[in-house]
């Protein structure tokens, strides 16, 4: 039962080009603790409008923190690797709301990820990899518009449209030039049609318009479209402005053969990942409207109106959980509701 759990939100500890997420981790904490959830936060009475106050980092130190604050259950808005120090508090009972460190740190590389889900018969973009050394003496002719992409991270600056060999230059030296963007480039097929985001939700018990529902494997909730692309690509999401440059496919787009194919796609590569809460995962259709899978995110934010200087804040996967009939809270709790250990 979610009621006698104490929980702590962890965000990534500020790094420099690297968002913390600390603003939907305070939305999270104070949203759980309105419903009423036992939510243990850093600051004994926690100003509204100050999300430090509100979150943990994710450190050893940060989680130490929570646990020795009271917290048996951590929800992990942060991005996850196979040595994140979650994993010493798994061992030690703690629960957790968020993907298994081992699994999130293989699938967010977008290359390996990409590799699984074509070895699987699910559709994903024509891709090759280039490392740093083979770019510096690149000749091979390229069928030009490309997508540049990074190999780890969803942020606007580590995707590109490559329309020449100008732009190929230009954007992979300014990629290669950033540490983060690591020693390799995934190019990818431009597709040109319409991109949906899809939020898969992990197998468990769920709420839904009152009634107990038991989804035995990974289930989709609406797709959302993406309407305001900038040079052909969705730009990073921006929760002040999302509802409108996003909205949610009604029930004609929905069961359009095209649509539903993706939702059957999305979840084969949620079961083939091993998600444990939810991941969000982006479409784009050919010039046949067919949609492929361009990328997966295993930590997407979830912001929201919980507090009131926050009121326009918003997600994709709540736009999505808003069709169904979910408020923000009941999306955090349905979420909760999935918390898992070892």
């Amino acid at each position: 039962m979610t009621e006698s759990l104490k929980i702590a939100v962890a965000c990534q500890a500020a790094a420099k080009d690297s968002p913390s997420h600390t603003d939907s981790g305070a939305d999270i904490a104070c949203a759980l603790r309105n419903l009423p959830m036992t939510v243990i936060t850093p600051a004994k009475n926690p100003y509204i409008d100050k999300d430090s106050d509100w979150v943990f980092p994710d450190t050893a130190k940060g989680i130490e923190h929570a646990v020795n604050s009271g917290a048996d259950c951590i929800w992990l808005n942060t991005c996850l690797t196979a040595d994140h120090p979650i994993t010493t508090w798994l061992n030690r009972g703690i629960r957790v709301v968020g993907q298994h460190p081992m699994l999130s740190g293989m699938y967010n590389d977008k290359w390996n990820t990409l590799l699984l889900l074509k070895d699987n018969d699910i559709p994903v973009p024509e891709a090759e990899l280039l490392p740093y050394d083979a770019f510096r003496n690149y000749n091979k002719k390229l069928r030009y518009p490309l997508v540049a992409k990074a190999i780890r991270g969803h942020h606007r600056d580590t995707i590109a449209i490559i329309r020449n060999k100008e732009d190929f230059q230009e954007a992979l030296t300014k990629m290669f030039d950033v540490d983060r963007h690591g020693t390799a480039v995934l190019l990818e097929s431009f597709l040109p049609g319409e991109e949906i985001a899809v939020t898969i939700m992990p197998a468990g018990t769920y709420n839904i318009a009152g009634k107990t529902v038991v989804q035995e494997s990974p289930w989709h909730l609406p797709g959302v479209k993406r309407l305001d692309h900038h040079n052909s690509i969705s730009p990073e999401t921006n929760p002040a402005t999302i509802l409108q440059d996003n909205k949610v496919l009604n029930d004609k787009e929905e069961n359009t053969m095209q649509v539903q194919a993706a939702y059957q796609h999305c979840e084969a590569a949620a079961r083939l990942v091993g998600i444990r809460a939810p991941i969000q995962i982006d479409c784009r259709a050919d010039a046949t409207g067919t949609f492929t899978l361009i990328d997966l995110n295993m930590q997407p934010a979830l912001p929201g109106p919980s507090r009131f200087h926050r009121r326009n804040m918003e997600s994709l996967t709540g736009i999505a959980a808003a069709k169904i009939g979910w408020t923000y809270p009941e999306l955090l709790e349905n979420i909760l509701a999935q918390n898992w250990g070892l």
